[in-house]
């Protein structure tokens, strides 16, 4: 797990960033991992045991639809504020085993979302302001992985932790990209060592 956040830090943090307490909240699909940068390197690290499937499948539960389709409406149509989306939107799904088509208000979508990411973002509070309180250091959120794409989920944390939040660009390949740089930087620190 440290790795790959070291791998996304390389990609998506500023040196500005990793000096002056920064947290990375890497939203998978089985899990959301944390880490907290100050003083240019990794401070706090841990691991949420909640992802973006977690909130798919209850889509598909309470909807009664596949989860194939769940993952595709959560990030169609899924939105964390459902108080913002008008009564009058509605989903087209498939019922689960039968196959038969129904549509179902996209409030109801967003309030099961809704549910899940409260969940969540009660477990990313605590450890932000646990390291904040220690550390009394923080420029902000930055949010990466699959779930970070979850419509207005940026918005949400950065109200509820009241830190400044973003998602960074690309989030599903940070650490592919993250682990290129570092890559490249290992090379570089090897060819400096062959040629003493």
């Amino acid at each position: 797990v440290a790795m790959q956040q070291l791998a996304s830090s390389e990609a998506i943090l500023s040196d500005d960033e990793k000096e002056l307490g920064t947290f990375i909240v890497d939203i998978g699909g089985g899990t959301t991992d944390i880490a907290f940068y100050s003083h240019g390197s990794v401070w706090y690290s841990g691991v949420v045991p909640q992802g973006g499937d977690f909130v798919t499948k209850d889509i598909a539960i309470g909807l009664k639809v596949p989860i194939f389709e769940a993952e595709t409406i959560k990030k169609n149509m899924g939105n964390v504020f459902p108080e913002n989306v008008p009564l009058e939107e509605m989903v087209e799904v498939t019922e689960v085993g039968s196959g038969d088509k129904r549509t179902i208000s996209r409030q109801l979508l967003c309030r099961i979302i809704q549910a899940r990411c409260d969940e969540l973002l009660i477990r990313v509070s605590k450890i932000t302001r646990e390291v904040v309180t220690k550390t009394e250091l923080s420029s902000g959120v930055v949010l990466t992985g699959g779930g970070a794409l979850l419509h207005c989920l940026d918005t949400l944390i950065e109200q509820s932790t009241g830190i400044p939040t973003r998602v960074s660009e690309d989030p599903l390949t940070c650490v592919a990209r993250g682990g290129g740089i570092a890559l490249g930087l290992m090379d570089k620190d090897f060819d400096l060592f062959a040629e003493e």
